[in-house]
């Protein structure tokens, strides 16, 4: 008679350890811009979005008129999407959007932030701080994030992104 035995194999397991705010923000390594370029702003909002996510899609509005408030804090949607995804995506997408848009196909920049759920938000100050994270997005709560920029709000409309 055959005998079976499992093959002894030790799989390593990938903690994903999101960083909160008082933690330095991990570097965008690994990523590669689809449109809009890297900003020298005192503040940046990073958006882990996808194109399938429809919670992401829903906190765009809330996120352009973010950005029409606060002219000088720049938003980073990024995306595992490649760029034949997001050319299809941003052909039959109907209306403004982000206009800095990362991809990172390889996720390095997702195991870097330890996002395992989108959307999810982090403000990132000049020292390169977190200030905040917010994770999802409901229209009734809006950006939460905000409450964390009282600060950055009135340094940010002096810095042109």
């Amino acid at each position: 008679t055959l005998k079976l035995t499992p093959y002894p194999v030790d799989i390593p397991r990938i903690a994903l350890k999101a960083p909160v705010a008082g933690d330095p923000a991990p570097p965008l390594d690994g990523g590669e811009w689809y449109r809009g370029a890297p900003s020298k702003a005192p503040f940046r909002i990073y958006f882990f979005w996808a194109t399938w996510c429809g919670r992401c899609k829903a906190a765009v509005p809330a996120l352009l008129d973010f950005e029409k408030r606060h002219p000088g804090i720049p938003i980073y949607a990024i995306t595992t999407d490649d760029s034949e995804t997001l050319d299809g995506f941003f052909r039959s997408w109907k209306g403004s959007f982000p206009s800095r848009v990362l991809m990172q196909v390889h996720q390095k920049i997702n195991r870097a932030y330890g996002v395992s759920g989108i959307p999810i938000f982090f403000v990132v100050d000049a020292s390169n701080k977190i200030l905040s994270v917010q994770n999802g997005f409901a229209e009734r709560v809006g950006l939460e994030f905000e409450r964390s920029l009282p600060a950055a709000t009135s340094r940010s409309k002096q810095t042109k992104p």
